[in-house]
């Protein structure tokens, strides 16, 4: 299978006040189509590095991004933004707080196109929104004339996912999305992230620190320590891991 994206001998180096320090050390990562890549790796372990590299909110030190057979070292973070999406881990983030859910829905609906004066004419886009929003099943549909700053936490997170794929991204990077949530809206936010990657065969790579959900979750497992790429689990590698064997990298 032709691979969508890699990085290719991939450092990054910055300067401190006494020194200079590795972010990442000549990291070789190869994700292709329908990858769903659980990452793995303690604080520093340049997870967040790696996925700010991706986005092209921090550039390489040295060693090439590759995608679709072409460098994209030199593209700004707009120019990312045109095929990769990204959901943060605090829900304010991702959304206009003071647009209600339907425009929030439709600014990414027309993210990449030229910006003209002319009516949104939202209310042709209801129907598509309500579908969308009910197919989630936590009554976000019935908030779509609500400022996204009113919903709940898991709402709003939830509203943060469809805004980064209602566009279908060639690569969505979802960088701890759950953590901020409490355990029972983290497991059904999870299982709707689940569901609308399998859904729309989505190539997406995901931070978590929860365990469980790195098992559960995925058909690859990356784990990450200072700055370089320790292991790399196949699906049918994850079946024969446990809890404990995640956490033996922790020490």
């Amino acid at each position: 299978m032709k691979p969508l994206l890699s990085i290719k001998e991939g450092e990054v180096m910055v300067q401190t006040d006494h020194s200079t320090k590795k972010l990442l050390t000549n990291l070789e990562l190869t994700i292709y189509p329908e990858d769903f890549i659980v990452v793995l790796g303690g604080n520093g372990a340049g997870k967040s590095t790696l996925f700010n590299v991706l986005s092209g909110n921090l550039r390489l030190t040295a060693g090439d991004i590759v995608y679709q057979d072409q460098s994209i070292n030199h593209l700004s973070e707009e120019k990312r933004a045109t095929f990769l999406s990204r959901v943060f881990q605090d829900p304010k983030m991702g959304t206009a707080p003071r647009l209600t859910v339907s425009e929030n829905l439709l600014f990414s609906k027309k993210r990449g196109e030229k910006r003209r004066f002319k009516r949104r004419k939202i209310k042709d886009y209801q129907q598509e929104f309500y579908d969308v929003t009910k197919s989630l099943g936590n009554h976000l549909e019935t908030h779509l004339d609500t400022p996204a700053g009113q919903l709940s936490g898991g709402q709003r997170q939830s509203l943060s996912l469809l805004m980064a794929t209602i566009r279908r991204p060639d690569l969505l990077l979802l960088d701890e999305h759950t953590a901020a949530l409490d355990p029972k809206t983290s497991e059904q936010l999870m299982a709707i992230t689940n569901q609308k990657i399998q859904e729309d065969k989505l190539t997406c790579l995901m931070i978590t620190h929860h365990m469980e959900d790195a098992l559960k979750y995925g058909n690859r497992l990356l784990v990450l320590k200072e700055g370089e790429i320790v292991a790399d689990f196949s699906e049918k590698e994850k079946e024969n891991l446990e809890k404990k064997d995640l956490l033996s990298f922790f020490y």
